[in-house]
């Protein structure tokens, strides 16, 4: 029987690299294999082409690897640019005794926010009710605005940049209205 794995040709360099060349009995196709180890690794064996060769271990390697491993990642960590502070151009925050606030900022590149939020009597239960508006410049340039409402109902928010539901086809609202007029159906039991 045919070795599958039949060596070409071997190259001796700071890498060891092996040509392999497989063949299979009755067909032309042919698969070439290059590879490559390094001297300080076991040999390969060749009768597998699923074989793996085990490293020795070489502490001085290892620990090589791993300062220039740690120089990589301070020198992504760092910052890319200087950066600025961005200064803030208005701040202004009140919290009353009787639970309502409200608060304001604006900053130097353009984010601003308003918020104001007050308690209201839900049933036997004090909710708070809040209300404001935030902006920031998009990506595009253009400006982001959102305002919004959030109280016994949930957060409602309200703004150009959201998606819409695409509307409701025809023969569904005619369904729903019929139904909405329909008179109730007996439950059988």
């Amino acid at each position: 029987m045919e070795n599958p794995l039949a060596l070409l040709t071997t190259v001796t360099s700071p890498h060891q690299v092996d040509i392999y060349e497989s063949r299979e009995v009755g067909k032309s196709v042919r698969y070439k294999y290059v590879i490559v180890r390094m001297q300080r690794y076991q040999s390969l064996d060749t009768t597998s082409a699923t074989s793996v060769s085990q490293p020795t271990t070489n502490l001085t390697t290892m620990k090589s690897i791993a300062l220039v491993a740690l120089f990589v990642a301070v020198a992504f960590a760092a910052p890319q640019a200087p950066t600025e502070p961005i200064p803030i151009l208005r701040q202004d925050s009140q919290i009353n005794g009787d639970g309502s606030y409200q608060y304001s900022f604006e900053t130097g590149n353009g984010i601003s926010a308003d918020q104001k939020g007050d308690l209201k009597k839900v049933g036997d239960v004090e909710a708070l009710e809040v209300q404001g508006q935030f902006q920031y410049p998009g990506e595009d340039g253009q400006n982001i605005q959102l305002t919004y409402t959030a109280d016994e109902n949930g957060f409602q928010p309200q703004g150009a940049h959201l998606p819409t539901a695409p509307p409701v086809p025809e023969a569904i609202q005619r369904a729903l209205a019929h139904l909405a007029t329909a008179a109730p159906q007996p439950q059988e039991q």
